[in-house]
């Protein structure tokens, strides 16, 4: 909002187009604030302001949490915008910027600061939040989200998402955007809305608009990649393929003829030797996460929630590749489909995230059948326990596995508990 002084209006201090945005937000009776776009867009610094404004304003001790992916050094946290805010307000006064933290000195609220990557741990642990501002939530997974996500649980507390887009299949693109949850605001917000932008930034934008059009819109547009950056073939030129005769108003009759030119790509010259190089590390990436996920770490002595939470990041590298190559083999045999005349809406095409062994250890058999025996569950529950151990084939249901059962002949039952076998009776 502007400012009046001495009859003259001065600029804004933070951005007019983001005012119902917040009012939203902070009036409301959202849980979650997703505020997405290209750079250059004031996304980050309007937020500090907000945040420090609001800090100042509402008169109790507030707690307020900083995360991004990677923070190895406190100044490449929202640290440094958040100082940037309290100087841009004029509330140097107001706050105590600390090494470590950021204090307001009358409430005693405080903003402190993760990297996401290395304290997963300590942000699950971490109480009385009342704001959560997760920048560049881009990257955020969605095992990630599921152990960030109840640190916010205080009755009025508030998530805040910042994040330029990079792919239609991340999750927060697709859990946030796509199928915004109940309770959500959402806010796409680009160049073209910041009145702050510089001149230098203005040629800068223009220079790439004319350039590079389609990097133009991811970078600065905040349009979402749908395709890999080694792809030779680009999806939107087959997409723009499809139904082209229509656009073209072209009559096309005859057989449909598709051909294929090995000779149209490139096997010599610089290209190929990034090409060999960017695959080959996608291989080394792939042996180190099937090695990880294949060893045997002890299972023991560590149970199963425990090693789900440890190979989280690296089983979401997994599915997003799995999810990816789903999708894309969907849209390829969709298109296949249109050609033959059959209905593209029925392909559909359902990848297996599931990279965690659930089978069952012998111990683990002996716990489940001892449960069941001092009636702690039913048969039914045991039999599905089994099932999700590999121990019954997935497509067997309770009844006929008890018709298997009545077929044979006991050679050694477990006697149920406080009593002997009765002879199979």
């Amino acid at each position: 909002m502007a400012r009046e002084v001495e009859g003259r209006v001065t600029a804004p201090q933070t951005n007019p187009a983001l005012a119902d945005f917040w009012e939203q937000v902070f009036i409301g009776e959202a849980d979650i604030a997703v505020l997405h776009g290209g750079r250059s867009s004031s996304k980050t610094r309007d937020t500090a302001c907000q945040l420090v404004r609001l800090v100042d304003h509402v008169g109790v001790k507030m707690r307020v949490l900083c995360i991004r992916r990677f923070q190895n050094r406190i100044q490449e946290s929202v640290y440094t915008e958040l100082k940037w805010a309290i100087a841009h307000l004029g509330l140097r006064a107001a706050f105590d910027v600390q090494k470590t933290t950021i204090i307001h000195r009358a409430t005693g609220s405080e903003f402190i600061f993760y990297g996401i990557e290395r304290n997963l741990e300590d942000i699950k642990g971490t109480s009385d939040v009342d704001i959560l501002w997760v920048e560049e939530a881009e990257k955020l997974t969605e095992d990630q989200w599921t152990v960030i996500g109840p640190t916010i649980r205080k009755e009025d507390s508030l998530a805040i998402l910042l994040f330029n887009p990079k792919y239609v299949t991340d999750y927060v693109w697709k859990h946030f955007v796509v199928n915004t949850p109940p309770h959500t605001v959402v806010r796409k917000i680009d160049w073209t809305d910041n009145p702050f932008l510089s001149q230098k930034a203005l040629r800068d934008i223009a220079a790439m608009q004319e350039s590079n059009p389609e990097l133009f819109e991811h970078v600065y547009g905040g349009v979402p990649l749908g395709d890999s950056e080694l792809s030779i073939f680009k999806r939107r030129w087959l997409e723009a393929c499809v139904d082209a005769h229509k656009v073209l108003k072209l009559d096309l009759t005859g057989r449909n003829i598709v051909g294929f030119d090995p000779g149209y790509l490139e096997f010599t010259g610089p290209g190929l030797d990034a090409q060999h190089k960017a695959i080959q590390n996608s291989l080394d990436r792939a042996v180190i996460f099937g090695a990880n996920l294949l060893a045997d770490t002890q299972r023991t002595a560590e149970s199963g929630e425990a090693i789900k939470l440890r190979l989280g990041n690296q089983t979401s590298t997994l599915k997003t590749i799995a999810l990816t190559s789903a999708e894309g083999l969907e849209r390829a045999l969709r298109n296949l489909a249109k050609w033959m005349g059959e209905d593209p809406e029925s392909v559909i095409v359902t990848p297996n995230t599931d990279f965690f062994d659930h089978t069952l250890s012998p111990q683990e058999i002996t716990a489940v059948v001892a449960g069941w025996q001092a009636g702690a569950y039913s048969k039914q529950t045991m039999f599905d326990r089994f099932k999700k151990g590999e121990l019954v084939p997935a497509d067997r249901t309770f009844e006929e596995e008890q018709d298997m059962i009545g077929t044979e002949q006991p050679t050694g039952l477990i006697p149920p508990a406080g009593g002997a076998a009765n002879d199979g009776q």
